[in-house]
């Protein structure tokens, strides 16, 4: 598990299909602790359903489900969640589908280094782990020593390496 008070992002390629066995590897951790956690899942319904076929998976679970939102009810949601039910966790399966009420006048590398600030300090102010899910499209072995790199698909470099405590390259067996 990751140390509370960061923000980790999980690379793969494709991200719905071994980022979502991860992240489903991590819940069931999660459960098995009894670690209350927050899931956001913006990429599909892969996660839900996986954990649903599980047997009692979410009776008596810590694990609370967010709605498809903004940034800005994600962390409110968060910050409630901490409150009632002590959330140590906060999971978003779709890092880049995060929208935000705000209306900016830049690219979509530079919202997401936005969404990527904003996470960082909710992790902090909360001091809560929070785990994203992202894609990356650049060829991993070229890119391996230099994991940030590989986050310039999405944002811009200087944010990832300001604000991602750890990067996690998920790979096929």
């Amino acid at each position: 598990m990751t140390k509370l008070g960061t923000l980790t992002i999980l690379l793969a390629d494709p991200v719905t299909e071994i980022a979502t066995g991860k992240v489903v590897e991590i819940i069931n951790n999660l459960k098995i602790k009894h670690t209350p956690t927050l899931l956001y899942e913006f990429n599909s319904y892969e996660i839900c359903y996986k954990l649903q076929t599980q047997k009692d998976i979410f009776k008596n679970s810590n694990i609370y489900w967010g709605h498809k939102s903004y940034l800005e009810d994600i962390c409110k949601t968060a910050k409630s969640y901490k409150y009632l039910y002590d959330i140590n966790y906060l999971i978003i399966d779709g890092l880049i589908e995060i929208s935000t009420k705000q209306t900016y006048c830049l690219g979509r590398g530079d919202i997401v280094s936005i969404i990527i600030q904003e996470l960082k300090k909710l992790a902090q102010e909360l001091n809560i782990s929070i785990i994203a899910t992202a894609p990356t499209k650049t060829t991993i072995d070229e890119l391996e020593n230099d994991k940030v790199k590989l986050l310039s698909f999405f944002c811009k470099e200087e944010n990832a390496k300001n604000y991602v405590d750890k990067i996690i390259i998920l790979e096929k067996e």
